[in-house]
């Protein structure tokens, strides 16, 4: 930031010493418009209407690319709620298969209740992550 006030500074200090260097007046014409000032200020106010014109061209540019962002941001909310949605989608896949996988183990065992709640724990201690809610 302070490099641009810098730069400003030079940049002004410059076009003062234009100005009081070419303090001659000029007659300048376009068109049919007649102009008479000093130099310095004839330059200068070229140089702001091509600033302007300039300005004037890149403005449909920039309203594409202002556009395109938007666009681009509605599509990156839209993406990422969909990827939540599959998350989500594969964890409640992924947790039925544990359980059923536990239920036909503990079928398939002549075990006590104790026993198969133990089993139960374990089985799913090991996945404990797939059953916690995601951040």
């Amino acid at each position: 930031m302070f490099i641009f006030l810098i730069i400003g500074l030079l940049v002004g200090a410059l076009v003062i010493i234009f100005a009081v260097q070419n303090i001659a007046t000029v007659d300048a014409v376009f068109l049919t418009w007649h102009f008479e000032g000093s130099l310095a200020l004839i330059l200068v106010l070229a140089v702001v209407a091509g600033m302007i014109i300039s300005s004037l061209l890149s403005l449909p540019d920039s309203f594409k690319k202002k556009f395109q962002i938007s666009k681009l941001k509605d599509t990156n909310v839209k993406l990422q709620d969909e990827l939540i949605t599959k998350k989500m989608r594969s964890r409640r896949q992924l947790r039925q298969t544990h359980i059923s996988t536990i239920w036909k183990s503990i079928r398939g065992c002549n075990c006590r209740t104790s026993q198969v709640n133990n089993l139960s724990r374990i089985r799913l201690g090991v996945h404990e992550e797939l059953f916690q809610p995601s951040h």
